[in-house]
């Protein structure tokens, strides 16, 4: 096309949104607009245009498509970082809790570290993924993650780039090898769990010089290990627990958003550890007066702080087993070996299903004090010794 100032065109109007470009059109003897977007893929410089468009709002949306849609991106071929990245967008597109965008994020990183981002998702066949599967586990990964966690977001970068995806037939392949392997329980009896919130509360620090130093965050942070042992709460849970869920006049807290939405659930608070939750309610006001919990929560800042607060507890203790999880198992056990029934261990623990308490009831190795007493009442009465004829007294 010349140059439009030499057929005197009207003036060329000015670009307001990134991504397009303003394109003289003949038929229309206007200007209209149009999407224009670049990869660069092996040194190679490949170039999409969009359709003609009336309006930027329009060409805008071309280039968003463009840039995002993997379906106009057929025929270049799409690597695993893209991939990735294009299986995170989707994700978030469906409305995805925060926490499972960071476990799309997690595993990404992790299938990274086996494959290089510039990867084509087209190299990448089912006897690469039975390769990827047995480096993972001989790296300690579990079978779990694995069937999972890592195939599927790999599955999802195949179905962002509209190819062919190997994994349903490689899990089928696979099936005898990639068993569910429960996790291993493990607990801390009511005792032990005293012991430890008693040597948070009485542990001394001292300083280069020796001088013992004063820090109050020791007392939080017992309350914190008081509060988990207590309720058994699940971490993701507690971080989301507000102080107008808090009634201790009823001696509960609601528990917002649980794992299962269905299951509605509900802490109880008693009185031996009331103290507890108030002096956590106190902290939790006195920061949200400070501007640093304007969301009013009752442990604020708890997912990116508890983890390092039980490691380093549990460094320092000696207790490498410390963590929310096992606290947490700790609850669910006492309750089962203070009488209750397993049905009353799944409602205090939020459990969807009955089978996953009843994993606790395998693993306890001592019995209740009912079974005993059942095994004693069941029991057959003695029968009444016979004297031997020889010692009978024969009567005149």
């Amino acid at each position: 096309m010349s140059n439009p100032k030499e057929q005197n065109l009207p003036p060329r109007p000015r670009r307001v949104e990134r991504g397009i470009e303003a394109q003289w059109s003949r038929r229309l003897q206007a200007w209209v607009w149009r999407a224009r977007r670049e990869w660069r893929i092996d040194g190679k410089r490949i170039v999409r245009v969009g359709p003609q468009r009336r309006t930027q709002e329009l060409a805008a949306e071309d280039f968003a498509r463009l840039d995002d849609t993997p379906a106009l991106r057929a025929r270049i071929p799409l690597t695993l970082g893209e991939g990735l990245a294009a299986a995170l967008v989707a994700a978030k597109e469906r409305g995805v809790a925060a926490d499972t965008a960071e476990a799309y994020d997690s595993a990404g990183r992790c299938l990274l570290r086996y494959w290089k981002a510039d990867t084509h998702l087209q190299w990448i066949t089912a006897d690469e993924i039975r390769w990827f599967v047995n480096e993972a586990k001989a790296d300690g990964a579990s079978p779990n993650t694995i069937r999972g966690k890592l195939l599927p977001i790999l599955g999802r970068c195949f179905r962002a780039a509209e190819l062919p995806d190997p994994v349903p037939a490689t899990l089928a392949e696979l099936k005898g090898t990639l068993k569910y392997v429960p996790p291993r329980l493990e607990f801390f009896t009511i005792d032990e769990v005293r012991r430890i919130i008693e040597r948070i509360r009485g542990e001394e620090f001292h300083d280069a010089n020796g001088r013992r130093l004063s820090l109050p965050a020791r007392e939080h942070h017992a309350d914190v290990v008081a509060f988990f042992a207590a309720t058994g709460v699940r971490l993701l849970e507690a971080s989301r627990i507000r102080l107008q869920d808090v009634d201790l006049a009823n001696h509960a807290i609601h528990v917002r958003r649980p794992k299962d939405p269905g299951n509605p659930r509900r802490l109880f608070v008693g009185e031996s550890w009331r103290d507890v939750v108030e002096r956590l309610v106190a902290r939790a006001e006195a920061e949200r007066n400070v501007g640093d919990n304007q969301a009013g929560l009752l442990l604020p800042n708890l997912r990116s702080r508890a983890l390092n607060l039980f490691r380093r507890w549990g460094e320092r203790l000696g207790e490498p087993r410390l963590n929310n999880r096992v606290l947490r198992h700790s609850f669910v056990t006492a309750v089962l070996r203070a009488g209750g029934s397993p049905y009353d261990a799944r409602i205090l623990a939020g459990h969807r299903n009955l089978s996953t308490t009843d994993r606790y009831v395998g693993e306890l190795t001592s019995r209740p004090a009912v079974l005993d007493a059942i095994d004693a009442a069941l029991a057959p009465a003695s029968p009444t010794p016979q004297v031997p004829p020889a010692q009978l007294e024969v009567q005149p």
